[in-house]
C-alpha cells in the first residue's frame, strides 16, 4: 500500500498500476465506465497488443474484460514467452515458432498482420493465432521489417510441415 501511495504522491507511472486502473475502470458500476464498455461493444472488434511483457493475472483480467465487453478477439505478444489471445470464451497459449533470431525489427507487426490476414481469410481464431508467430519467426531471420514476410501459401505450408506446433486453448 505504501508503494502505491508513493507513486501517486510523486505522480510516477507504474505499468502494473496503469493496468490495475484500467481493470478497475472496466469493472466499475458507473455511467462513465458503462459508456466505455458500450464503445468497446459497439466499435471495437479486434485488439492486438505488441510487446506485452510478462503476462500476469491482472493483465489477463484486462484482456478478459475487453472481450467480455465486446471486443471479439484480443491477441497479445509476450516476447520470448510467445503470445496468447482471448475470444470471450477461451484463452489460447501460443508458443514461439521455431527459428533462428537475427534481428527483431518488425516482429510484432508481422505477428499482427498475419493474425488479421488469417481472420480476413476465414480462419478460426486458433488458426489465426498460429499464423502470427510463423510470420514473426520468419521476419526475425532477416534484417529489416519486411524481408521475411510470408505469403498465405508460405504460412500454411510452414504450419503443415511443423505438425508439433500447437495453439493450446483453455476455458475462461
Amino acid at each position: 500500500r505504501d508503494y502505491v501511495e508513493l507513486i501517486y504522491d510523486k505522480a510516477y507511472f507504474d505499468f502494473t498500476e496503469i493496468i490495475n486502473l484500467a481493470v478497475q475502470f472496466l469493472e466499475a458500476d458507473d455511467d462513465e465506465a458503462a459508456a466505455v464498455r458500450d464503445h468497446i461493444r459497439d466499435d471495437i472488434r479486434y485488439v492486438v497488443v505488441d510487446e506485452y511483457q510478462d503476462v500476469n493475472p491482472l493483465q489477463e483480467r484486462l484482456v478478459r474484460g475487453l472481450t467480455q465487453f465486446g471486443a471479439k478477439y484480443v491477441s497479445i505478444t509476450d516476447g520470448q514467452k510467445g503470445s496468447w489471445g482471448c475470444d470471450g470464451t477461451k484463452c489460447y497459449q501460443v508458443p514461439l515458432f521455431p527459428g533462428e533470431r537475427i534481428e527483431a525489427t518488425g516482429a510484432g507487426d508481422a505477428y499482427a498482420t498475419a493474425v488479421m490476414a488469417a481472420l480476413a481469410n476465414g480462419k478460426t481464431y486458433a488458426e489465426a493465432l498460429a499464423w502470427g508467430p510463423v510470420n514473426s519467426a520468419n521476419v526475425i531471420q532477416h534484417i529489416g521489417p519486411q524481408a521475411g514476410l510470408l505469403t498465405r501459401a508460405q504460412l500454411e505450408g510452414r504450419i503443415a510441415r511443423n505438425r508439433r506446433y500447437r495453439v493450446v486453448a483453455r476455458s475462461l
